[in-house]
């Protein structure tokens, strides 16, 4: 067989590989820790994490938002300025999606404080 097929193939096994025990030490370590809790009759809810922020979808659309006129920057910067496509694509859309995580931290911010000023804060509310 040549080189050139070998090592993909070997690249791929790898990857995958690697993947697939990483993912296998996960889940038998989280399955050990939660066969422990029951042996000794502690309550297992520390494992139910998954209180969702309200704000979820703000900080999803903002950033894909953002990203998405980072991308149109990026287009228009490498036709005006004559920059290389690859580094606007890749400066702006990095810009982009970083902006909008600041802009949704900001709103998402402004919102506690004004519910926490309301008396009406949830306890299960994260940022």
């Amino acid at each position: 067989m040549a080189v050139e097929i070998i090592v993909p193939v070997v690249a791929m096994i790898t990857v995958f590989g690697s993947l697939s025990f990483i993912a296998y030490l996960f889940f038998t370590a989280r399955h050990k820790e939660r066969m422990a809790l029951l042996e000794y009759n502690k309550d297992a809810r520390v494992f139910n994490t998954q209180s969702l922020s309200r704000f979820g979808a703000l900080k999803f659309g903002l950033v894909l938002v953002l990203a998405g006129a980072g991308l149109l920057l990026a287009y228009f910067m490498g036709a005006l300025f004559n920059i290389p496509e690859e580094v606007a694509v890749f400066s702006m859309l990095l810009m982009g999606g970083g902006g909008g995580l600041l802009v949704y931290y900001y709103l998402a911010g402004k919102a506690i404080k004004e519910e926490e000023q309301m008396g009406m804060v949830r306890e299960e509310t994260t940022v």
